[in-house]
């Protein structure tokens, strides 16, 4: 699989939850995961007045009570997914 990520370097989305953080551990051995040169992004729906979802870089900190989608985007294709969801 690591072959097939290395080679096609798609953008992807993962559904991270509070028992998937215990297995994959902290921040760093989650992005161990993904081939090199890899950005991370937390996507969470936020609710208050209007329901919107919220998209931010991934850190160690935030990891850490992380639960919702991570968006894995190889930086040749940052500027695609970056324009993307400024127009969402």
């Amino acid at each position: 699989m690591i072959l097939s990520l290395t080679k096609s370097r798609p953008i992807m989305m993962v559904e991270l939850t509070e028992i998937g953080r215990e297995q994959f551990g902290c921040f760093s051995e989650f992005i161990k995961i993904f081939p090199k040169n890899y950005k991370f992004y937390f996507c969470q729906w936020v609710s208050s007045l209007i329901i919107r979802k919220v998209i931010r870089p991934a850190d160690e900190l935030g990891y850490a009570i992380f639960a919702g989608n991570v968006f894995c985007v190889p930086n040749e294709r940052e500027t695609l997914f970056t324009a993307v969801i400024d127009k969402s």
